[in-house]
């Protein structure tokens, strides 16, 4: 009898124990730039009329590119994101692709059969003769969360430039690519609490 009192008080004791909650630690910048896709996509993706939703494309798409170049300086500081995979090609000179992931969470979830196709990517070309990036490229493996500092790559006119991921327009602000320089990038060691 005393042990299935004892066991009752430790199943109450445990069940008023608040959840373990996760602090998101991300620069305030990296999370506006999610809230602001986040945002956009809502807008656009919620508008059936063709016309209307077309205009709501340039007008977030114009929104989005000004966040960047206004408020974020077309940077990123020691911004959290996730290794999706590393590339070697060829044309039109050789370089390395890197593809990182900023994850509307703080984590990449482990169910997400394309996590490419769901989160803003970032495609980082870097020279061989970049041998600090290299070396550092080297030492990462797909699913690694790095600290990435760098810059928006804008197009010739001086403007950033996004695209969907994928082929279709209609990902343009729920999976968003965009041409990124990495000037620094660092395995996370620390595991999220």
């Amino acid at each position: 009898m005393k042990s299935y009192n004892l066991l009752l008080l430790l199943l109450i004791i445990a069940s008023c124990t608040p959840p373990v909650k996760i602090v998101d630690d991300r620069p305030t910048e990296e999370l506006t730039l999610i809230n602001k896709f986040h945002v956009a996509d809502s807008l656009y993706s919620g508008e059936e009329n063709a016309i209307k939703k077309n205009e709501i494309y340039d007008k977030q798409h114009a929104q989005v590119a000004k966040l960047i170049v206004d408020t974020l300086h077309a940077k990123a500081v020691q911004w959290q994101a996730t290794l999706y995979q590393i590339e070697l090609k060829s044309y039109p000179v050789d370089y390395i692709e890197a593809t990182l992931l900023v994850t509307p969470k703080i984590y990449l979830d482990d169910d997400q059969k394309y996590p490419d196709l769901s989160n803003i990517v970032l495609s980082a070309r870097v020279l061989p003769d970049n041998t600090i990036i290299k070396d550092k490229l080297k030492d990462l493996l797909k699913g690694d969360r790095v600290l990435i500092t760098g810059s928006f790559e804008k197009n010739k006119t001086g403007d950033i430039e996004f695209t969907s991921n994928g082929d279709d327009k209609d990902y343009a602000f729920s999976n968003p690519k965009l041409d990124f320089k990495i000037e620094s990038i660092t395995k996370i060691t620390k595991k999220l609490q």
